[in-house]
């Protein structure tokens, strides 16, 4: 006998899964047109030496070069919505070293032999 008493109780509750929706954009390179950005680029590249760019001063360079690069990206490049990403309420950055130790242990627990009891 026990001094000690159980106590049972029920909760009503639902674990729930909360995702990130798709808000960045991002370049999808699988469907890229990079005939189409190689030439697009080596043009612009002709434009820009053509138009003496050391008498311009470097900011100006780069704006020009940041702003033709980024244009031929989404013309060459389709972009799709980044896809949803579940996230699970419990796992937390506290608990992930954890597993990944635990899981560490049960591989080298896996490859190690088996003895019985004895010694034997």
């Amino acid at each position: 006998m026990s001094d000690h008493l159980a106590i049972l109780f029920h909760i009503k509750a639902k674990a729930t899964r909360s995702f990130k929706p798709p808000t960045d954009k991002v370049f999808d390179r699988k469907r890229a047109d990079f005939e189409s950005l190689r030439k697009t680029m080596s043009d612009s590249a002709e434009n820009f030496f053509a138009s003496a760019p050391q008498n311009s001063v470097v900011e100006d360079n780069w704006s020009l070069f940041k702003t033709t690069l980024t244009k031929a990206m989404v013309n060459d490049i389709p972009q799709r919505r980044s896809s949803m990403k579940y996230k699970l309420p419990w796992i937390t950055s506290e608990i992930t070293p954890n597993a990944k130790e635990r899981s560490i242990a049960q591989e080298g627990s896996s490859l190690s032999e088996t003895r019985p009891l004895g010694g034997v």
